[in-house]
């Protein structure tokens, strides 16, 4: 199995988690794009390494990472 097909396993088995973790914080209309979002990111990780992501701030003080590209 390589890494894209682990990956893609993962994000099957655990889609619903994350639709559910973020189902009070965004609008009902935005999960989808918000969990499909997730699988790119991760996708992107996985090929250019974690020196591709750098933390970043929200407006409430949040952490999360990104993706430069």
């Amino acid at each position: 199995m390589t890494g894209v097909d682990s990956i893609h396993d993962i994000y099957v088995s655990l889609r619903g988690s994350l639709a559910r973790a973020v189902l009070g914080i965004v609008p009902p209309k935005e999960i989808e794009d918000i969990v499909q979002e997730t699988y790119v990111r991760v996708c992107q990780i996985e090929k250019y390494g974690t020196s591709m992501v750098r933390e970043c701030h929200t407006d409430q003080g949040d952490e999360t990472l990104q993706v430069v590209t």
